[in-house]
């Protein structure tokens, strides 16, 4: 993932691993998706960067997507809860 404007990287995430996964110890990526995420803000994006590019693509669940307000079910158009009190 990489950032650019007018030529100039501004930040950037590989993801050398199938192209969607990163070898790098987990505080140092997660220091790099905050920069990606606030470089993005910066330049007016409202989303999470990494959030969005991760999960809109993915067709493992068609019928769920992730997003910045929780779970959906997109055939219900209905939030799914993220916590189970009991399972029956």
């Amino acid at each position: 993932m990489f950032l650019v404007k007018d030529g100039k990287l501004l930040a950037s995430l590989p993801l050398p691993i199938w192209g969607i996964i990163s070898p790098l110890k987990m505080e140092e990526l997660k220091e790099k998706i905050q920069q990606l995420d606030n470089t993005a803000q910066s330049l007016g994006m409202k989303w999470r960067a990494f959030v969005l590019l991760q999960t809109l693509p993915f067709t493992g669940l068609p019928s769920l997507r992730l997003t910045e307000k929780g779970l959906l079910d997109v055939k219900k158009q209905e939030f799914v809860p993220l916590i189970v009190d009991k399972i029956e």
